[in-house]
């Protein structure tokens, strides 16, 4: 009878155990826009009145009604969800979606 190794076993658990992490590192924050400045490629948004700004990268996909847009094409005011991930200190926003 053929046995899995327990060393692999043990490989296994870990590496699902990291995959789930990983996935539930990217967070939302939904909001309105407050100001977007294009030269620096940032974007503060208000959540229940507290503002966070964002700075967007060459990476970060930029949606405005479901359609791909550029960053000059974000609005204040509008409703937007932003997708990121915290790297230690750093945000980096995968995604910018304006309604």
């Amino acid at each position: 009878m053929n046995r899995i190794p327990t060393w692999f076993l043990g490989l296994l658990v870990v590496a699902l155990i990291l995959g789930f992490t990983t996935v539930a590192l990217a967070d939302e924050s939904k909001g309105a826009i407050k100001s977007v400045d294009a030269d620096k490629m940032t974007v503060t948004v208000t959540v229940d009145g507290k503002d966070t700004t964002y700075t967007a990268t060459k990476d970060t996909t930029i949606t405005v009604a479901g359609k791909a847009a550029k960053f000059a094409d974000l609005k204040p005011a509008a409703k937007v969800t932003v997708t990121f991930k915290k790297d230690g200190a750093n945000i980096v926003v995968s995604a910018i979606d304006a309604n």
